[in-house]
């Protein structure tokens, strides 16, 4: 794992190197000072060379000014490297993601995984400043400190020594607690971040059935979860914390004992204990800093585990293969059979030909795989038997990215970003100019209604288009399929989120857009369905009947009973509403 991080510094060695060499020297002239010290007390005080002293001081103080440049310039270099890891990280991640297959996103929560792209990143980022300044800086010092006291006395040298070590297994037992802890914070703060990141999402549904109480408390609940994670954190790093306090009050305390014991011996002068002393002060310098390092190891650790067990997962296969020919649109499904992660089969033995230009409509009760065959088609999914052809080319044979786009699709949910109104009519072409984009919109008849906005096409329509009504939001769909002209287009449920008004004036757009091309409707309403060219009757995952609507009706077999159905029920309510109406006529 840990070479895994570190690999992240490649693209930066030239920086990491100054750093590295800017940490060391920096390091190096914390340890003069109580050199300094020692040397004015043993040699220059007792013999009164003033002189000496004032350039010994002098000197000491340059010194003080490099080690500030030093370190200004350590720390903004490390600051600039953490965010280009981090940066990095979290390009890396997004570009993954957008290419893992639909089955991921099926079972992951969007808030988990916002948690890791923002969340996770930054604290790994963090991480890559401190490996290359902080923990240089806490090994150089603490060892140079050793051996400086080491030289300067073997035996008092040696207890402070032990003392070190000892306070460094005790450092790697913290830090084994502390990777628990913030494995655990990091895992509650995912689900904390998908709760909020549905509910807030979700809001009109919440609020429409008055569950805001319910979502209140499944919000506290989770982040009482969060909160009791950190507070086990926070336990483990104030021990760890009020620990350094008590290992230096023990070192002095040593250092006091064993440096009397010692001059009363003779064999050390009172300059070189109070050199020990100042190079304990120096010592924990270090020490803090390690201390803040390992609470950063860990808890940056933990999210790039997270981080890098995404980048595990497996993105979609064939985006090597070679791109699909431009299509005349003929498709054919052949003995096509399809399952979720190897259960209950939702399509079997789907044998279905679709001429180029033909229309035909998917009609069938609900979970009766209409969609699934279309997410086939599409390559969100791949057959798990069987092959799906596009003029006799096998799409498995080619990358999905050129299959996709050979297909223009208008969906039932429509999705608008954030943004301008040419900008999410673009997405059917990214390299369409402002013509093409005024263009299409005037193809959806959404012309009109966009020259009302404040600011025509450039108007921001808000979250998921939430400032649009749904035959607006509809028409913009539209617009991005008109701007696509691709040669096969797919509409799934199109207008069925619509009222009836609203569906008869988008259905006039939706016959122009789909005018020449090969056409797949997946159809809830059979009302919706009376042009078409082909008729196929879905229930199960298999194919009852299929032929023109009249051919069908005569028969009288599956698509005679679901008009029946439709029908009967168009009929009741038909006589409600006019029972309705007569009330109110009467003033009842």
């Amino acid at each position: 794992m840990l070479r895994a991080f570190l690999s992240y510094y490649r693209p930066y060695r030239g920086m990491v190197c100054w750093i590295a060499v800017g940490s060391f020297l920096a390091s190096l002239l914390e340890l003069i000072f109580p050199l300094g010290v020692r040397q004015i007390l043993q040699q220059e005080l007792p013999r009164g060379a003033w002189m000496q002293i004032v350039w010994i001081c002098l000197g000491l103080g340059l010194a003080y000014i490099a080690n500030f440049l030093l370190y200004y310039a350590v720390s903004y270099q490390s600051g600039v490297l953490s965010a280009r890891v981090e940066n990095d990280m979290r390009e890396k991640l997004f570009i993954h993601l957008e290419h893992l297959p639909f089955a991921f996103f099926d079972s992951s929560r969007t808030g988990q995984l916002l948690a890791t792209l923002t969340g996770d990143t930054a604290e790994a980022g963090e991480l890559a400043a401190r490996v290359a300044s902080d923990l240089l800086v806490c090994v150089i010092s603490m060892l140079g400190i050793v051996f400086i006291l080491l030289r300067l006395d073997p035996v008092l040298g040696t207890l402070v020594t032990l003392l070190m070590a000892m306070k460094g297994l005790h450092t790697v037992w913290i830090n084994l607690k502390l990777r628990d802890t913030f494995q655990a914070t990091r895992k509650e703060f995912g689900r904390l971040s998908a709760l909020g990141e549905e509910n807030l999402n979700g809001v009109r549904m919440v609020k429409a059935f008055t569950a805001e109480n319910h979502s209140i408390h499944s919000f506290i609940r989770a982040a009482r979860h969060y909160l009791q994670a950190r507070r086990e954190s926070f336990q483990v790093r104030a021990y760890f914390g009020a620990s350094i306090g008590l290992f230096t009050n023990v070192v002095n305390l040593a250092i006091l004992l064993g440096g009397t014991w010692r001059i009363r011996q003779g064999a050390m002068s009172l300059s070189d204990l109070v050199a020990f002393f100042l190079y304990v002060g120096v010592f924990i310098k270090p020490v803090m800093r390690l201390v803040l390092f390992v609470e950063t190891y860990q808890k940056s650790m933990a999210g790039f585990r997270r981080f890098y067990a995404l980048l595990q997962e497996k993105e979609e296969t064939g985006q090597a293969l070679p791109a699909l020919p431009p299509t005349k649109g003929t498709i054919v499904f052949q003995n096509v059979s399809f399952a979720y992660d190897r259960g209950q089969p939702v399509l079997q033995h789907i044998n279905l030909k679709i001429s180029a230009g033909e229309k035909v409509a998917l009609v069938g009760a609900t979970g009766a795989g209409k969609t699934t065959l279309v997410n086939l088609l599409l390559r969100f999914y791949d057959p798990t038997a069987g092959k799906i052809l596009i003029d006799g080319h096998d799409v498995t044979q080619f990358s999905r990215t050129s299959v996709r786009k050979q297909m223009g699709l208008v969906q039932q949910d429509v999705f608008l970003f954030s943004d301008s109104i040419a900008q999410n009519i673009a997405y059917g072409n990214l390299t369409g100019n402002q013509q093409e984009i005024r263009e299409a919109a005037q193809s959806a008849r959404a012309l009109e209604f966009i020259q009302e906005m404040p600011e025509t096409f450039a108007t921001e329509i808000g979250e998921r288009g939430v400032k649009l009504s749904g035959g607006q939001r509809q028409r913009l769909a539209l617009a991005r399929t008109f701007l696509k002209n691709a040669p096969i287009v797919v509409l799934d449920e199109a207008t069925s989120a619509l009222d009836n008004i609203t569906e008869a004036r988008v259905q006039k757009e939706l016959d122009t857009l789909t005018q020449g091309k090969t056409t797949i409707l997946v159809a809830h309403r059979l009302s919706t369905v009376r042009h078409v060219d082909t008729l196929v009757v879905l229930d199960k995952g298999r194919i009852l009947e299929q032929g023109s609507p009249e051919t069908l009706l005569r028969k009288k077999g599956a698509y005679y009973q679901l008009w029946q159905q439709e029908a009967e029920l168009s009929q009741q309510v038909q006589k409600k509403e006019g029972i309705q109406d007569e009330c109110l006529c009467c003033g009842n």
